[in-house]
């Protein structure tokens, strides 16, 4: 009988210690989806966010354009394709870097009744200095695509 409630006892002891080292888990989780949605909160509300795919589909077209014998749907295809999370990664990077929490939520505060977040000077040449290494993924994925579809 003795063994029985020993056993019974650690079961309920590691049911209330997984229990807890889950829940010290979801709240580290917590914690850290709370810190990157922030940036990404500032991020969806700059111009630029609001802008790239914009930007993006006029390179495209002007790439079209010296590619005339490329049929419409393949380049439908590499708009559909291209991967903004990679400029819109580097953006959170670069807010996380140079701005507080306190300064990215005086951004959304400032600007709730805007449109979109202008660009401060703070992280301009940073966000910009993203566009090479995004122009270049895009480049591959045009002709990644090109050449899979024998152009």
């Amino acid at each position: 009988m003795k063994n029985i409630k020993i056993v019974i006892i650690s079961i309920l002891l590691s049911s209330s210690m997984t229990e807890l080292i889950a829940a010290n888990s979801l709240e580290a989780e917590k914690v850290n989806i709370e810190q990157i949605s922030l940036a990404e909160q500032v991020y969806s509300r700059l111009v630029v966010s609001t802008r790239i795919v914009k930007f993006t589909n006029k390179y495209i077209d002007s790439q079209k354009q010296e590619k005339p014998h490329v049929p419409d749907n393949i380049w439908v295809q590499i708009k559909n394709s291209i991967d903004y999370n990679i400029f819109k990664n580097g953006a959170i990077e670069v807010l996380n870097n140079n701005l507080s929490n306190q300064q990215m939520q005086n951004l959304i505060n400032d600007f709730s009744d805007k449109p979109s977040i202008p660009i401060s000077n703070l992280i301009k040449k940073e966000l910009y200095d993203l566009m090479p290494n995004f122009q270049g993924t895009i480049d591959q994925k045009i002709s990644q695509i090109l050449s899979d579809n024998g152009y």
